[in-house]
């Protein structure tokens, strides 16, 4: 199952559940020897398109971590 974009409203009443799994900016390289298939992603908001990285290595859903300087047109563009 890869990735999906969501509102908090369209999530089922249960939730989404999985281990939690931190990997920055998601490069391939920040997912070497983290369990991703079936977790949650936990990523920088400054990452680019890297989600596709999460998406392709099975992540339930992918949570942004915002930097508290970050420009709105990052928000936008995820």
């Amino acid at each position: 199952m890869g990735c999906a974009a969501i509102s908090p409203q369209t999530v089922a009443r249960n939730g989404i559940v999985g281990p939690l799994v931190y990997v920055g900016p998601g490069n391939l390289a920040d997912y070497n020897g983290r369990l991703v298939d079936g977790a949650i992603g936990l990523m920088d908001i400054d990452s680019g398109g890297n989600w596709i990285h999460a998406a392709s290595l099975g992540a339930k859903a992918l949570v942004y971590i915002d930097q508290a300087s970050t420009p709105r047109m990052l928000f936008e563009d995820k």
